[in-house]
């Protein structure tokens, strides 16, 4: 499971950013178009949003629309099943 200490014992306010999928990273995580992805409906996601429950700290989702059918519809997910997580957004 994620750690969480930083946020609780020095103060950390904001987590950002959680990069699911952007263009031009050119890492071992990439798709044949040369595309990092990261799967958001995948474990890691959840036990980082269980390690930051309760902590009141916006998280920042990156997630660029190149495969809006791929990724809108577990993003939807996303955001539905953690609607009481603190997501960063223009008003925080």
């Amino acid at each position: 499971m994620p750690d969480s200490t930083g946020i609780r014992d020095k103060g950390y306010r904001f987590v950002g950013e959680t990069l699911y999928s952007h263009a031009d990273k050119s890492h071992d995580e990439t798709t044949v178009t040369g595309e990092r992805y990261v799967d958001p409906s995948l474990p890691g996601t959840a036990a980082l949003l269980k390690a930051l429950g309760g902590l009141g700290v916006p998280l920042l989702t990156h997630w660029e629309v190149y495969g809006w059918e791929r990724d809108w519809p577990r993003f939807d997910v996303l955001y539905g099943a953690w609607a009481r997580a603190c997501w960063a957004n223009a008003e925080r």
